[in-house]
């Protein structure tokens, strides 16, 4: 599975989102700037582990990712320093 790591405001995900539903890949979408207020976290030791994330889509296994697409969006260009 796909884990995308992004914010609600990426009009970029929103589109490669909707290729993925449509070619039936499985993926998981994270907003970071709804982990703390729209997610519920559990971490279960007893010789194995388990660690659990949940959201308005259900549990999410984390040793079900195989993959992570990480995005930091922000306003476009380019910065650069002054020397």
């Amino acid at each position: 599975m796909l884990l995308i790591v992004t914010n609600t405001n990426d009009p970029t995900t929103d589109f490669v989102v909707e290729k993925l539903k449509a070619s039936n890949k499985l993926f998981r979408r994270l907003d970071t700037d709804q982990f703390l207020t729209e997610t519920t976290h559990k971490i279960h030791f007893d010789g194995n582990y388990e660690l659990l994330i949940s959201d308005r889509n259900g549990p999410l296994d984390l040793s079900t990712i195989k993959s992570v697409w990480y995005r930091r969006p922000g306003l476009g260009g380019v910065v650069y320093h002054r020397r």
